[in-house]
């Protein structure tokens, strides 16, 4: 075999063998691209059981949220009324001992009146507020 037949052959060797590399090559990217698109089923199990219970928790959360509405649509007005109401009783026994027609009472028991009852009700305010309304951390 002369230099020419041999690079003939070369030739024809190296397009065989770049065609089976190509043809390697494209099954490769192939099955790639299918590895990449094809997840397994547990994970696609997995993944659909944890947005369920995503899906549960937030429905849970929203019921909460309507029944935290109802009830302070419900205890806010009577928590304003027993408000009023005892800082009014005050206000009357104060002004009927400051009449002193018929109704006396000392200074120091007016005082002790006047502060037990204004603290002990702004703090049942504070405290029935606080708890209808928790701050979020």
């Amino acid at each position: 075999m002369n230099k020419s037949e041999e690079s003939a052959n070369q030739q024809i060797l190296n397009r065989t063998n770049n065609a089976d590399v190509a043809k390697i090559a494209r099954a490769a990217n192939s099955e790639k691209k299918q590895a990449q698109t094809a997840e397994p089923d547990d994970v696609l199990k997995y993944q659909l059981e944890r947005l369920e219970l995503e899906n549960t928790r937030l429905s849970d959360e929203n019921v909460e949220l309507k029944d935290v509405h109802e009830l302070r649509k419900q205890y806010i007005p009577n928590l304003f009324i027993l408000t009023v109401a005892s800082l009014v009783t005050v206000l009357v026994i104060v002004w009927r001992a400051a009449e002193g027609s018929h109704f006396y009472l000392s200074d120091n028991v007016l005082i002790a009146l006047i502060t037990s009852t204004t603290v002990n009700i702004i703090g049942i305010f504070v405290i029935a507020a606080r708890w209808l309304f928790p701050h979020k951390r």
